[in-house]
Formats: structure tokens, sequence, C-alpha cells
């Protein structure tokens, strides 16, 4: 049995607390959290004892995991100092906001001898991981393109509303977007060079709708990313090949279909039954993702077994490729990834 300790008890950290109590194997023994509100909320809710800092959980608690759920912007300091006090750590996305960062998450790793693992829940995603599958099958021909979309309504429900600060979530195109630089990379590998253009960027939050091209030889990616909607969610992924199209989309019935000049077909995939709802704000409402992932953690920690699905070093690689975006924004130039 895995014994667990979350701290930052949000959205993201709701969405986690509700895959532990589903989970065998692992038990959430506390919750972090500076917020009274929040601990309140969370020993009500969970029946678990709660402090406002680390250092007290740490003093008063038996636990080898710590699952990082707070604000990206306090990700570094936090991980690290799990890793320093001995605790394999789990950390949601984005790892960091600069690479400066993320090397010294690493560092912390490496000096540990403790295991980090990034949540970037595609790689868990029922849907994502049957598309890839198909696609990696060759049932549908040689790959051609990859297209992937992630658009949305402004966050407003964020503690202290440090989502819609970029500078303390590197706006939609770190905190959204990277999910689908995330994916391309899974499905692509590392791109020679990105290019990104954007509607009007505002000072304060960033760019709110982002597009972005990657370059491979012989293959094209595109993927976009906003939270600038009117309303409602969508991520969707389609990948053209030569025979025929995979796409999942959430807003399309059946999410997950395979197009031939034939017609459509639905692909049939794994879900995970869970009874709970994933969180009570936000986009979130399918706990699969968020549960297999976490599960995965815990079940390469109880066997020993390093994390391999999605390294730091790919996590920190998501975060240049964004910072090359950035980058290629502010230029109005693509940049080459050395």
């Amino acid at each position: 049995m895995q014994r667990v300790a979350l701290i930052g008890y949000g959205v993201m950290g709701g969405t986690h607390a509700n895959a532990y109590k589903e989970m065998p194997g692992a038990e959430l023994v506390c919750v972090i959290d500076i917020d009274e509100a929040k601990r309140k909320k969370a020993e009500e809710t969970l029946g678990v004892r709660t402090y406002a800092t680390f250092a007290e959980a740490v003093a008063a608690e038996d636990f080898g995991i710590l699952d990082c759920c707070l604000p990206t912007f306090l990700h570094p300091d936090a991980v690290i100092e799990a890793l320093d006090a001995g605790k394999h750590t789990l950390c949601e996305k984005p790892m960091a906001l600069n690479v400066e960062e993320c090397k010294r998450m690493i560092a912390a790793r490496d000096r540990s001898g403790k295991h980090l693992q990034v949540c970037h829940v595609l790689r868990w995603w029922p849907e994502y991981v049957k598309l890839k599958e198909v696609v990696r099958s060759g049932k549908a021909g040689r790959l051609r393109n990859v297209t992937c979309t992630r658009i949305g309504g402004t966050p407003l429900w964020s503690w202290d509303h440090w989502l819609e600060d970029v500078e303390r979530s590197g706006g939609a195109l770190i905190d959204l977007h990277v999910h689908d630089i995330d994916w391309v990379c899974a499905m692509l590998g590392r791109p020679k060079a990105v290019f990104a253009s954007a509607s009007e960027i505002d000072r304060a939050t960033g760019p709110a709708h982002v597009y972005a091209t990657y370059l491979y030889d012989g293959i094209a990616a595109f993927a976009e990313g906003a939270w600038d909607q009117a309303s409602g969610f969508e991520m969707a992924c389609r990948v053209t090949c030569e025979d025929a199209v995979v796409s999942y989309s959430s807003a399309q019935n059946p999410t997950l279909q395979l197009q031939t000049a034939s017609g459509s077909e639905p692909i049939p995939f794994d879900k995970v039954a869970l009874d709970g709802a994933a969180a009570e704000e936000g986009n979130i409402s399918d706990l699969g993702g968020y549960y297999a992932e976490c599960k995965y953690f815990v079940d390469c920690i109880e066997s020993g077994t390093t994390p391999s699905v999605v390294t730091a070093e790919e996590a920190m690689q998501n975060i240049e490729i964004a910072q090359a975006e950035f980058e290629s924004l502010r230029t109005g130039k693509s940049v080459e990834l050395p």
C-alpha cells in the first residue's frame, strides 16, 4: 500500500483526490494547502488530516509519495522540497514555466534517487491511447499529418486568479496548449522547428488563442489551443494517413472514429470504469485518464519500476517547445530546435 500526501486542493487536487478514493493500492493520508477553507473542505469531503505546509505534513505523517497539484509557478520549489525529503513525486502538468526550473527539478530527482513523473494526462487518456495504437498498427496506412485542437473558455475559477496571470501560469500557451505539444511529440518525436501565431496578445494574460505548426521531414503537424471561447470545451486529434483518417473529438459521437473512402466506423476502446466525477469546477468531466496516470505512478513505486510513459526530460522538452513558440510569436519567424 502506497501512502500519498496531496499538496494543492484546487480543481486538479480535487481530481487527483477523487482518483485515490477509487484506487486499490493507494491511501491518501493527508492534504496540504495554505487556504484554510480548502483544508476544511478536504477534511469534510475526504476525511483526511490537513496541514498548511509540507514541513508540517512531513513532520507528522508517514507517506512515500507527494502528489503536487499546486499552481504552476509553485511547482519547482515544492517538487524539489519533496524530492530532497526523500519522497517520490507526482507533479501536475505543466512541469514548470521555463527550462531552467525544469532542470532544477530533474537535478533534485537525480540526487534524491527518487522518481519524478509529470502528469501529461493525454498519455493515459483512453481515446488518445487507442488512437495512437491504431495509427501505429499501420491499419490506416502511412501517417501524413497530425492536427490537434483544444479550445474552451477563460478559466476564471483558479485560486487568486493565477491562471489569468501569464507570469504565474504561462497563459493558454503553456497551461492548456502544452497538452497538445506533448501529444504531437508523443506521436512524432521532437520537431525540427516551430512556427506560432496568435490573436491579440494581452500583456497580463498572454495569447488567448495560439496556432502552432511543427516541422518534421515529410509530415505536417499543427496544434490550436485557446481559452477565448464564449462557452463549452472541445479537445480533438485528427491523424490523416494514406488509407484512412483516425479522429477523436470530445464533441463528436462516437468520439473515436476511423474514416475511409467507404464511410466512418466507430473505434472501440477500453474506458476506465469509475463512479466519481473528476471535479466540481473547470472543464473536467471524466476521471478515467487522471485515475490511470496516478495509478500508473503508484504501481511503478509499488513494483520498483522507473516510470517511463512520459519522462521528466520529455516534460521539460514540452516547455522548451513552448518557449520556442513564445519566441516565434515575438519575432514572427520560425524557431529551430537544437
